[in-house]
């Protein structure tokens, strides 16, 4: 996630009392916090509402940014923050079959790949949704970020507070597991079809 030389043309216009300069950096981030706050929430309306929320803490706190990180990168930390946040508030859990760890060791994802490959791109995008939608929050959030987003494992690390090395861990078993379940939805869809 690259951001150009005008995010800090922006963020300096702000600092200065610029509300229209914020109205810019709202609409070119809306999306991306938007999708971090889906992610980790699945409720349209929660999602809305922690965007916004992000967006107001970013702009109270704007003066502590320090540029260190991108400014995306800082923006996709405060998302994340208060995503989890209002998850916890809420209370409530998507509820998944445990897939225990013998079971990850014995699945061929090259067989899932080949069933994918089969799925016209729309198809594609739907059954791995439906299988995200399936997974742990914090998978299903790594996953999106790295594969979907093509966050870097230092930028993910950064906007999560996660090591390097747990980031990868969490990466490859979610993986395995995303492949799990995949596999699950076809096997099913194609039961249906025949």
């Amino acid at each position: 996630m690259k951001d150009g030389i005008s995010d800090n043309i922006y963020i300096q216009k702000i600092l200065k009392g610029d509300t229209n300069a914020y109205v810019m950096l709202v609409n070119k981030y809306k999306q991306m916090v938007f999708s971090i706050s889906m992610r980790v929430l699945r409720n349209k309306e929660d999602a809305e509402e922690s965007a916004q929320d992000t967006f107001l803490k970013a702009y109270s706190y704007l003066n502590e940014y320090n540029g260190k990180a991108s400014f995306s990168t800082w923006l996709y930390r405060i998302g994340y923050t208060s995503a989890i946040s209002k998850l916890r508030k809420r209370k409530t859990s998507i509820r998944t079959e445990p897939i225990d760890d013998d079971y990850l060791e014995n699945e061929e994802p090259a067989m899932v790949n080949d069933s994918l490959n089969a799925l016209e791109t729309e198809e594609q995008r739907k059954y791995i949704d439906m299988a995200l939608n399936m997974m742990d929050e914090n998978e299903c959030l790594l996953l999106t970020l790295f594969y979907l987003d093509g966050m870097s494992v230092a930028e993910i690390s950064e906007m999560t507070g996660l090591s390097h090395s747990n980031i990868k861990i969490i990466l490859f078993r979610s993986r395995k597991k995303l492949f799990i379940i995949l596999k699950k939805l076809l096997k099913q869809e194609i039961n249906i079809l025949v």
